[in-house]
Parts: C-alpha cells; sequence; structure tokens
C-alpha cells in the first residue's frame, strides 16, 4: 500500500514537472495542423480548428493551475530576489560614479 503511494505521489510531481516546463502540447482535435481537414470523401472546405484558435497548441491538462499555485508560492521569493538584484545593480552604479 505505501508502494502504491509512493508510486502515485512520483508520478503526480513527474508530471507536474513536466507540466512547468512546457505547459503546452499539440492540440488534440487538429494535431498541430491548425485546420480541420473533412473526412474523405466529403466535399467539405477544411475550416480553421476552433478548439486551438488556429494556432495549433493546446494548453495540457492542469497546466493553468500549476502554474498558478506556482506563481502563489515561489511568486514573491523570486520577485525579491530580482529586486535585492536591482538595488545592487544601482548601488554599485553609485559607487562607480
Amino acid at each position: 500500500m505505501i508502494r502504491d503511494i509512493v508510486i502515485a505521489a512520483i508520478a503526480v510531481s513527474a508530471y507536474v514537472l513536466l507540466v512547468l516546463a512546457r505547459p503546452v502540447g499539440r492540440c488534440h482535435r487538429c494535431w498541430g495542423k491548425r485546420v480541420r481537414r473533412p473526412k474523405k470523401g466529403s466535399k467539405a472546405r477544411p475550416r480553421k480548428c476552433r478548439t486551438c484558435g488556429a494556432s495549433g497548441l493546446s494548453c495540457l491538462p492542469g497546466a493553468t493551475l500549476i502554474h498558478r499555485l506556482f506563481w502563489l508560492i515561489f511568486g514573491d521569493f523570486i520577485l525579491g530576489r530580482r529586486k535585492a538584484k536591482v538595488a545592487e545593480r544601482q548601488a554599485a552604479r553609485r559607487e562607480a560614479s
């Protein structure tokens, strides 16, 4: 039972890391070709994909939630580090001039 929980935790963490690294993938409806082709034998014209808006990309399941949680947790920390680096650069410029 514990082994199943550990395997599930590893799988979830791997998916979260995958989504953080690459949040978009090919559209599942047009397979990244941006247009929906009619079935063979049909005289209908190809139309732009409504699912991806003719971009060929769509978000992976849970990507929006994972990114919002990531920035909620780490956003202030990252922003603080950036502000500290800017302050250091400005102080170094003042001392140099």
